[in-house]
């Protein structure tokens, strides 16, 4: 049975780049291949693929938006990655 569906975290954060130690405290793998910067509605994102326990390799885009204070990180199931591109080029913030 094919598994659809992402999941949104988002934390305060005050950094306008995701650090290195931000990085491994969400994503202990420390698995971060083929990054690739783009833009959410104006703002700088990166996605890459990576391995979380227990849902195996994922695809995952981060993101700060600095204007207010969050960091947005997506996470979804690797092979899903061009249908999580496709929700994500339709988010507008208000």
């Amino acid at each position: 049975e094919e598994k659809l569906g992402f999941q949104m975290f988002v934390v305060p954060y005050i950094e306008e780049k995701i650090s290195q130690e931000r990085f491994l405290l969400d994503v202990s793998s420390g698995v971060r291949q083929d990054p690739f910067d783009f833009r959410v509605d104006g703002i700088v994102a990166t996605s890459f693929f990576s391995k979380q326990e227990p849902l195996g390799d994922t695809f995952e885009v981060w993101f700060v938006n600095k204007d207010k204070g969050l960091l947005y990180e997506v996470t979804t199931y690797r092979n899903l990655e061009a249908w999580l591109n496709d929700i994500i080029e339709t988010w507008h913030f208000l």
